[in-house]
């Protein structure tokens, strides 16, 4: 279906709308005043206190205990991560240039950007935002596999990333950090999350 068709179903209501579809789906494009008003956070160091924020809730969060913001931590097979939720504390446009600005920062780790689009869904009583960066490590660097004598394995470095800012009604609403790694022969051992979160964080 195309854009205009799904504008159209909206508009009208010819047919139920399947809210796990997204009515919109685009590559990101940043404006010049979300560009220098990103600038210019990055520029004047306002992201500091958020970053320590972050890293020491995160730290709170792995010991049981309260921190002041709201960190998930997400832990499963092949995949780590953690979740930020909004929290009147930020600014509204904080979660989003963090979004943006964690991107940058792996730019400087040997990854590159693989994909960056932004899903809009209509879920009737509310509407979901979701802008993605999905990073991969850079291919050109190998380490010879000296189990196997002969193949050169993929360093995955700290696995495939992807970060997603999510928003309701244009509203802030959490901020997800996801690395997934592989464990087998054709790829170096996956270094440790909490390694990542200490450079990204600190």
């Amino acid at each position: 279906m195309s854009f205009f068709e799904k504008i159209i179903q909206q508009i009208f209501g010819n047919h139920k709308v399947n809210s796990t579809v997204p009515l919109i789906e685009e590559e990101i494009k940043r404006s010049e005043f979300y560009r220098s008003a990103y600038f210019r956070w990055v520029n004047d160091k306002n992201y500091r206190w958020l970053l320590q924020k972050i890293k020491e809730s995160y730290e709170l969060k792995k010991q049981g205990e309260i921190a002041d913001l709201q960190v998930h931590i997400l832990n499963s097979t092949g995949a780590k991560g953690l979740a930020i939720t909004y929290s009147p504390l930020m600014n509204e446009q904080d979660l989003q240039f963090l979004f943006d600005y964690l991107k940058d920062r792996l730019l400087n780790l040997e990854y590159r950007l693989y994909t960056s689009d932004r899903r809009t869904f209509d879920h009737t009583d509310y509407v979901e935002s979701i802008e993605k960066h999905y990073l991969k490590p850079k291919s050109d660097k190998t380490h010879k596999n000296i189990s196997t004598n002969a193949k050169e394995m993929f360093d995955q470095r700290y696995g495939n990333i992807l970060i997603e800012y999510i928003s309701i009604d244009a509203k802030p609403s959490f901020l997800r950090f996801m690395t997934q790694y592989y464990s087998d022969f054709l790829y170096t051992p996956v270094q440790p999350f909490d390694d990542l979160i200490d450079i990204l964080f600190d």
